[in-house]
């Protein structure tokens, strides 16, 4: 899966404990995405695709690239250690 692919070549790149996962959330609407985030640091996941429980089709949020890019721009940042 490409958001995994992503994940993990997101998380190798970073030199901390903050690693990037692909997640999915959600009961009745399901949301998948990318989240930074380890023990002590919580980020907002980066949306990338939405869908409703019984149905099989996605609803595109933002690309991967864009999520991928929001996210990386956190990792090089560290707001939350400023």
């Amino acid at each position: 899966d490409a958001m995994v692919t992503t994940a993990e070549r997101l998380s190798r790149l970073s030199e901390d404990t903050v690693k990037v996962s692909a997640v999915r959330r959600g009961l009745v609407r399901i949301t998948e995405g990318l989240q930074a985030g380890d023990n002590w640091t919580y980020v907002p996941m980066e949306p990338v695709r939405w869908r409703w429980r019984f149905t099989q089709r996605w609803h595109e949020v933002q690309p991967i690239q864009a999520a991928a890019s929001k996210v990386g721009a956190f990792m090089r940042a560290r707001p939350d250690q400023a």
